[in-house]
């Protein structure tokens, strides 16, 4: 629990005044009980001396005398006692008469009487003062120097110990009172006020407020000194803090740059990528067609060679159509975004990769829901059908899904140097999301290369044959689209890259409603 500074200090005082009086209360009270005593012992002397003047001989006690004695008023109780039995054996336990100077009204029901008298006798026999009950008792003798008897007395409070420590401990409390309250009054000024402002400056400061100050008010101490070292620091921070934001904004537009830079080698890369499959798909039916040209040209081809060559090379242009329209179909549109078929863009980026896919003899295993095909040209659109479509650029999707086959091809080609492998492509509708999964049964990757995958320019091939922008370019896409990227893989187990978009929805009264929530 937190204490406040000034509940510190004000208990600190009350504390260490508390102590001073215990110790002065310890010192003193022994030394004024003893002198409290020895003022009772002479008050006692003086009433001896003054009851001996009062004895009459054969010890009577002449009362009238003794009673106006203005000695009386120092004590609150009293009582003068004759014993016959002191010089008379024989009339023990007899007493002879009872004085009370002061009066008895004040005393209770259970005045010990009994307990006194007996104090009285014991203290005659033992030639001493003896306290009883409340008071004192002492012998008295008469002035033949005979036992006579022995008075007790009760001294008024003004000549106790206790009465002292009443009397003293109203002003104690009020010394405790006054001197914490001057003590915090000062304290405040010159220590309190000043560390509180210290305590919010440095609070503002924390806050991120670098232009928090301290007045000093001129102070030449140690706190003056302090708070001038806080404002100076305060300075330094401020100045520090400017710096650093300038810094900051210098390598913010840096990274700015340098992922623009990224994407634009990202782009290039998939570029790179999409012309490949382009060329190796085109270059095949232009070999036929310019093999069936050349043989159209010689005088000697008879009807029926020259009509075959020619469905020939209709069927070629008819390729080189397709493959052009797949190209168009990924081609970028101005940024534009809106709803996209997934299955157009699936079948276009096929397209462009079918010939290097026929050439390394890999098996294609499409697979939705319950269902499956495998072989090495599927019809994406009869065995998909209408799936959900996804608000995004249906070219950069597509640049997407040929990075993904060019990755799983590279790791086939791995493991598989003569040809062979197989590449799994899994679509199916979940809920508000489309999952799309291309698995390969490459050798996969370790744990340490898995998580560096996406990284821009990491690659595991030789320098010159990758680029390791393809799996960063997928990322940095669907991110884009709202979708989220799981790349999973062991050693020997293959790679999967597991995809899933959001479902788009039809447009409101009110507008886009964006991606199911």
């Amino acid at each position: 629990m937190k204490i406040p500074l000034r509940l510190t200090l004000v208990l600190a005082v009350a504390l260490a005044n508390l102590g001073v009086f215990t110790l002065a209360a310890a010192w003193t009270t022994p030394r004024l009980e003893k002198s409290v005593l020895e003022l009772q012992h002479t008050y006692l002397g003086l009433v001896a001396q003054e009851l001996r003047t009062h004895i009459r001989d054969g010890g009577t006690l002449w009362s009238g005398g003794l009673l106006p004695w203005h000695g009386w008023d120092a004590f609150d109780d009293a009582l003068v006692v004759h014993l016959p039995e002191l010089t008379d054996p024989s009339r023990a336990g007899e007493v002879h008469f009872l004085l009370n100077p002061v009066g008895s009204s004040q005393r209770g029901l259970l005045f010990p009487q009994e307990e006194i008298l007996d104090g009285i006798r014991r203290a005659s026999r033992e030639g001493r003062v003896i306290p009883v009950g409340a008071g004192l008792a002492k012998p008295i003798q008469s002035v033949d120097g005979r036992p006579w008897g022995g008075v007790w007395v009760v001294s008024k409070q003004l000549l106790s110990g206790g009465g002292w420590m009443q009397s003293v401990w109203p002003w104690f409390l009020g010394s405790v009172l006054l001197l914490t309250g001057i003590t915090y009054v000062v304290a405040n000024r010159l220590l309190l006020a000043p560390i509180r402002r210290l305590t919010l400056a440095s609070d503002r400061v924390a806050s991120g407020d670098f232009a928090a100050r301290v007045e000093t008010h001129g102070r030449a101490d140690e706190l003056g000194h302090l708070m001038q070292q806080f404002n100076a620091m305060a300075d330094e921070v401020e100045g520090f803090g400017e710096r650093l934001g300038r810094e900051v904004r210098m390598a913010t537009d840096a990274v700015r740059r340098a992922e623009a830079a990224a994407t634009t080698q990202k782009r290039l890369a998939a570029t790179g990528e999409l012309a490949a499959g382009i060329a190796h798909e085109i270059n095949n039916p232009l070999g036929g067609m310019l093999n069936a040209v050349e043989v159209l040209q010689r005088p000697e081809t008879d009807e029926k060679k020259r009509a075959r060559y020619l469905e020939l090379v209709g069927d070629g242009l008819r390729r080189v159509q397709h493959i052009v329209g797949a190209v168009l179909r990924l081609a970028p549109r101005s940024g534009q975004t809106g709803p996209v078929r997934i299955v157009d863009t699936l079948s276009a980026s096929f397209g462009l990769v079918l010939h290097r896919l026929r050439e390394q003899r890999v098996q294609v295993l499409l697979r939705s829901e319950d269902r499956e095909s495998r072989g090495d040209a599927p019809d994406w659109a009869g065995f998909l059908g209408e799936l959900p479509t996804i608000h995004g650029q249906a070219d950069e999707l597509g640049q997407c899904w040929l990075n993904l086959w060019v990755n799983a091809m590279h790791a086939l080609a791995e493991r598989y140097p003569d040809g062979g492998g197989t590449i799994q492509v899994t679509v199916e509708a979940k809920g508000t999301e489309l999952l799309l999964e291309w698995k390969d049964d490459g050798p996969g990757v370790t744990a340490d290369v898995l998580v560096r995958v996406a990284d821009p320019f990491f690659s595991t091939k030789d320098v010159g044959q990758g680029t390791g922008l393809g799996l960063s370019f997928v990322h940095q896409t669907i991110d884009g689209h709202g979708g989220r990227v799981e790349f999973l893989s062991e050693p020997g187990d293959g790679f999967c890259v597991r995809i899933r978009l959001p479902i788009w929805r039809e447009k409101s009264a009110s507008g886009y409603s964006g991606a199911a929530e």
